[in-house]
Formats: structure tokens, sequence, C-alpha cells
């Protein structure tokens, strides 16, 4: 399905899809590591049948292969924050009834006794991989596909289910309010456990053939250094993100903080979202880049419901 719903995910796509440190992933290369993946975690079944897989990755060419290859193979994904304590961790299993946990060093040493305790399969990527392609099967729009789970402000966290149709409806909808082509290029550095970075950056962005470039971390000198040459065209964060990026140019030399900001200025968009934009920050920042960030609001419960215009 996710080759059906992210058409430039295919075999013959040589343009580059995600970086991730020093290396560079082209649609095809990535096409290729989810339908191993896809193959492994079938392991001769013909469907998951909404199996339920969790995920214990940061944002990383590792965690793109995961979670389409479970859409592919047929199963409901589950991806969970790395920065989560064990009790927190429990909970999201036990609610979500995991039968299979896919994470890769430091993080699976982490988890092995909670597994080992709730009787979930334990594996890295490397494990699952096949060696060669094989049979995948078809997937439905009205099938179940992903598991986010809420933030928990009012009570215990929540499962949120989202069918393939429903990601497929808030990514179009998206790339057509926000005008995204294949030309667009867009740090991703956001926690992946949650729509924003899910769905507004990765999933945006690999639907319409851009670049996403990954960050497991928001890495402030690496990504404004980025900034400065000119790499990327689109900016996502939330307010927090934008209040650091203001107090490290207090740090810096005003010739570099010139640098940085003179990146921002051709940028076609800059967004603001999960919280509410601070009047002063957003006035500083328009100041600082000559950017309108614009501002968009959204639940896990329902995706991104309302956004300021692109154009006007």
């Amino acid at each position: 399905m996710s080759e059906q719903i992210f058409p430039h995910l295919n075999s013959s796509n040589n343009k580059i899809a995600l970086t991730e440190g020093d290396d560079s992933y082209s649609y095809a290369d990535v096409n290729q590591r989810i339908d191993k993946f896809a193959t492994g975690l079938l392991n001769g079944s013909d469907d998951l049948n909404e199996e339920r897989i969790a995920f214990f990755i940061p944002a990383s060419v590792d965690y793109v292969t995961t979670m389409h290859g479970i859409w592919r193979a047929g199963g409901i994904a589950i991806p969970l924050n790395v920065a989560s304590a064990v009790a927190e961790l429990e909970h999201y299993l036990s609610c979500a009834s995991v039968t299979r946990m896919i994470a890769n060093g430091k993080y699976q040493e982490s988890l092995r006794e909670l597994c080992a305790e709730l009787n979930i399969e334990l594996l890295s990527v490397a494990d699952v991989t096949a060696e060669e392609a094989g049979q995948l099967p078809e997937i439905l729009a009205e099938r179940r596909a992903m598991m986010l789970f809420t933030s928990g402000t009012t009570n215990k966290p929540k499962g949120v289910v989202s069918t393939h149709k429903t990601i497929c409806a808030q990514i179009t909808t998206l790339i057509e309010a926000w005008s995204w082509t294949d030309q667009d290029s867009i740090p991703l550095f956001l926690p992946v456990h949650h729509i924003h970075g899910i769905i507004n950056i990765l999933s945006c962005g690999l639907w319409a053939g851009a670049t996403v470039h990954l960050f497991a971390k928001f890495d402030i000198p690496k990504i404004t250094a980025e900034i400065v040459a000119g790499t990327y065209n689109v900016f996502m964060a939330v307010p927090t993100i934008y209040v650091k990026l203001i107090q490290y140019f207090d740090t810096i030399d005003e010739s570099e903080v010139k640098k940085i900001c003179d990146g921002f200025r051709p940028m076609r968009l800059n967004i603001s979202g999960s919280a509410a934009c601070p009047v002063k920050l957003f006035n500083q920042w328009k100041e600082l880049t000559g950017q309108v960030l614009l501002e968009r609001y959204g639940m896990t419960e329902i995706g991104m419901g309302i956004s300021n215009p692109y154009d006007g």
C-alpha cells in the first residue's frame, strides 16, 4: 500500500529521498529496503493481517524502512517515543497488544527486559530484513495502518488508530494546502511518534517526491550550517525550536547570525505548530528573517485540522 500511496517510492526513481549524516538514499534505494523488510516481516506468511508491530527508532532511514515495511506487509505500525520511560512503554505495549518490537543498538538493549516480561519478540531492522524482496499483499485503503498515542494531557495516553485511507487524506490535503513539490527540501528533527514529524514533514515530503534530511535530534550547529548553505527551502518546527534558534543567535557572532537569517530569508515556507506561537516570537522571527510563520493546528485524534493559508 505504501508504494501505491507514495508514488515516488518506486524501483526506478533515482532522485534523493532521504539523507542521514553523510549518507544519501534515492527513492529506489528506500523502496528496495522497504520491500526486503516487509518480506522479512511476513516470513512466509501471505499477510500480517493487522498485526501490531511497535518500533523504538529515532528519525532515520531505518525508521522509514520499518514504518513503510509494516504497512506493505499488512501490519499496524506503532511508532514509540525513544525518550519514553519504561513505565510509559509498558502502558503503550500492553494497550496496543504488540507482538513484535523493532529497535536497534542501545535502544534494543534498553527494551530487552521489558519485552521479555511482556512476551514481545524484540528484533533489529537487520534481523528482519530479507536478502531478497518477495511477494507482498495487496492492502485495501480501509485497513488499519497506524496507532499513535496521545500526549496524555488529561489522562493516560490513548492509542489512536488511522487507516491507510485517513493517512492518505491527511497527506494529500496538506500537500495541496502547503504547495509541496518534488523540488522541496526539508530537515526533520522533530519527534517521530506524533503527527507533526510523521505526517506533516516525513510523509508529505516522500509523497511529493521531495528530499527529507533526517536528524535524530535538533542539532543547531549542523542544521544552521545547512541553512547557510541553502540546503532547505521549507522549515517546520514548534515554537520552542524558534526560541532556541533566537537564543543561539545570542551566543554567536553577528556576522554568523546574519548568514543564518539570510539562509532562512529565501525559503518558500516556515511553519510553526503543535503549540500557539507567541506574538512576540512571531514578530521577532519576521524581523530577523523576513519569514511570516504559517501557523496550523491539529490533534492526534484528527490529524491536521486548521491551517493559515499558504497564499494570502
